[in-house]
């Protein structure tokens, strides 16, 4: 820990904790929506066009243990677990143990292009911001995710990034040198 961080605020209310905590989930539902996306509809929606499947070989493992060695040694040791409460810190000392089983987990997970539920849950933890600790507003959520669910999304980054420059130059959402203000300004240039 570092000795010169600033106290932390825990949000809670003068009354009752249950009071606080119910203060802040209703913060958070007007904030961000509130509403879980159905995750047992199996109709596709066709707000969005049908995307081009990628075809590759069943056998094939695009996700070698060796990959997955690399990014669990460049894991950043001081983040915070998610709801398997496992850190990068735990995996490095025994990286080799998990390689084979994780390499052939993230293959499955490729072919039936599916992530189990605990990979999609997040544990939100709401981090104060500033002023009055005990206004909801002034906190900021950030989600804590399995650990597993984070080295799949960076094995599936490189495939991703590989792809992405078949994207339409006006796709700028989650590109480097491609950022909202940026997008927004080459709007309002059309535009003008």
């Amino acid at each position: 820990m570092r000795s010169n961080r600033k106290p932390t605020y825990i949000f809670s209310d003068p009354d009752v904790l249950q009071k606080a905590t119910e203060k802040m989930g209703f913060h958070l539902s007007q904030v961000f929506g509130g509403e879980r996306p159905n995750t047992h509809n199996t109709t596709r929606s066709n707000a969005f066009p049908q995307q081009q499947s990628f075809e590759h070989d069943k056998n094939d493992n695009p996700f070698p243990a060796e990959e997955i060695e690399y990014l669990i040694t460049k894991m950043t040791p001081c983040k915070a677990p998610g709801n398997d409460h496992l850190t990068g810190a735990m995996l490095k000392p025994i990286v080799h143990s998990p390689l084979s089983t994780l390499s052939k987990f993230f293959k499955l997970c490729w072919n039936w292009s599916y992530v189990p539920t605990s990979f999609r849950t997040a544990q939100v933890v709401p981090i104060y911001k500033k002023a009055d600790p005990t206004v909801a507003g002034n906190f900021r959520p950030i989600s804590l995710t399995s650990v597993f669910h984070k080295i799949l999304e960076r094995c599936l980054l490189s495939k991703l990034l590989s792809t992405i420059k078949s994207l339409g130059i006006s796709q700028g959402g989650f590109r480097h040198y491609r950022g909202a203000l940026d997008q927004a300004f080459s709007l309002n240039m059309l535009i003008h």
